[in-house]
Parts: structure tokens; sequence; C-alpha cells
């Protein structure tokens, strides 16, 4: 029993090792023009992603017509102000039919570059990164967050009196993360702010009721489905014939669902939404359970 237990654990912390190691498709590089100039001068922030095969990464250009995702990057520090804004280089066009429009991604590799102006000697840049991965095949959406300090800039001569930039002019509008999948709604007048939750006070009752009553018509259907249809009549009878009376057997049943809603609400609030899809799809998770339903 102990080698079970010990197995049980040691499965276990290498599923979740491997959730860890799959939420991250995209794997980022940031890199400056020149580490040494003088005040005044100009540089090239240049942000690269490498994403998994099969997964796409949108682009900081969109369609301010269409409610659609797009990845948001920003500059914080002191001793720069930005010279135009962030370019995308060589995303892709394509049609989307969930946004009823066409959507700007990166496949492979995903490229964007930002020039920046040093006002005083000793720059400090925080380049901030916020977006999401999706996947072609099964449409998982992971978000992605990224920070990165410059910090060892080396600029000489006498400072520019031009206001630093302590944050980038950016897009104000409204960003809703329900589930780690995000969504913008557009402000007539703005342009897109970061994805924080702090963006979202503006319409994220009315989204959030809405997300839940779809997530409770959809949970139903799934019972027809043929993997879960079969196990109602057998959980039924579990619990009819592991009880003496119709109100045990009724008060078991009531346990035995609030359990299943209060795991997968901790799993998804510790762990985020999307471990749910790695349990039912990935290799380790499957062998965990095989083992605990054979011993």
């Amino acid at each position: 029993m102990m080698k079970i237990r010990s197995l049980f654990f040691l499965l276990t912390v290498l599923s979740f090792s491997a959730f860890a190691q799959i939420e991250k498709h995209a794997q980022w590089k940031f890199t400056v023009s020149k580490s040494a100039l003088k005040v005044g001068g100009s540089l090239e922030i240049t942000i690269e992603a490498n994403i998994d095969e099969g997964w796409y990464l949108y682009s900081t250009d969109y369609d301010p017509k269409l409610d659609a995702p797009h990845a948001s990057i920003t500059f914080e520090g002191t001793g720069f102000k930005e010279s135009g804004t962030v370019k995308a280089i060589g995303a892709k066009e394509k049609f989307d039919e969930i946004w009823g429009g066409n959507i700007k991604i990166f496949t492979g590799k995903a490229t964007f570059k930002q020039k920046l102006i040093i006002t005083k000697s000793n720059p400090q840049i925080t380049v901030n990164v916020d977006g999401q991965v999706c996947s072609h095949v099964s449409g998982l959406c992971v978000r992605v967050k990224e920070t990165y300090l410059f910090n060892d800039i080396k600029a000489s001569g006498q400072e520019i009196s031009a206001p630093d930039t302590g944050k980038i002019k950016t897009d104000t509008s409204k960003v809703i993360v329900v589930n780690d999948t995000v969504r913008n709604k557009r402000v007539e007048g703005t342009q897109n702010l970061p994805f924080t939750i702090e963006n979202i006070e503006e319409g994220k009752h009315e989204s959030l009721v809405y997300f839940l009553i779809t997530a409770f018509i959809f949970g139903f259907v799934s019972l027809l489905t043929p993997c879960v249809f079969p196990m109602v009549p057998l959980t039924v009878t579990f619990f009819t014939n592991a009880s003496l009376t119709r109100r045990q057997a009724v008060s078991k049943g009531i346990v035995y669902g609030i359990s299943i809603v209060l795991i997968f609400t901790l799993v998804g609030l510790i762990f985020g939404a999307s471990l749910a899809n790695v349990i039912s799809t990935h290799w380790l998770p499957n062998i965990l359970f095989f083992i605990v339903f054979i011993f």
C-alpha cells in the first residue's frame, strides 16, 4: 500500500510539472540594438517569440472595428521616450469566423520592434508583454505575460528636458478575462490597455453571467455525450445499492455532486482553467487514473 501511495504522489508531481511546461507555448527573447550611446540618441528594442508548432500568437496590430483579442506591449521606466509605436514584423492576416473579420497572428516566430529616444544617462527600461497564444487543433488559448528589464544601457551626455515615458500611451479598451480567455471590448476614441483585471470593471458582470449561463447549458448537453451518458445509470445504481434508504442515497449523491464542483473550482482557482484540459488529454494524468482504478 505504501508503494502505491508513493507512486501515486510521484505521478501527481510529474503531472503538474508537465502541466507547467505545457502552459508555456512561446519562448521569448528581448534584445537592444545599442548598449552604449549618447543622450539624445535612439535605439531599438526587439522582442522575439518562438511559438510552438500548432499554436499561434495574436499580433499587436488589429482592426478596431472587431471585438477580437490582440497582444499588448508596453514600456515603463525612466530616461527614455517612445518614438512611434510598436511594429509587428511579418504578422499574417487571416479571416476568423468567430470574430467575423480579418485578424493578424504569428505562427512559428513573432517579431516586434520599438524605437526609443534616450533622454538621460543610465535609463531603466521595463518591457511588458501581455496577450495570448491559441492552439490550431483544440482551440485552447493560454494567456501570455512576460516582463524584461534593461538596466545596463550606458548613455553619456547632458540630460534632455523631455518627459520620460512612465507608461506607454496605449489602449483604454476594456479587457475581459474569463478562465484565461481574453477578449477586448472596444471603447470609441481610445486604444487598448494591457490585459489586467483592473480594466474590466465596466461590463464584467454582464459577461460573467452570460458565461455562467452558457457553461450551465452546455454542461447539461454534455450529459448526452457517449462518454458521459452511460455513467449516469451506473452512478445512480452505485448510490442506491450502497444505501439502506432512499434518503441516504440522495444525500450521498448530493455530496458526490458538490465534491466534483468544489474540486474543479479549486483546480481552476489555483492552477487555471486549462488544467482540466491537460488532465483529460495528457498521458501522465491518464496513467495515474488507470493505476488508481486498478489498485
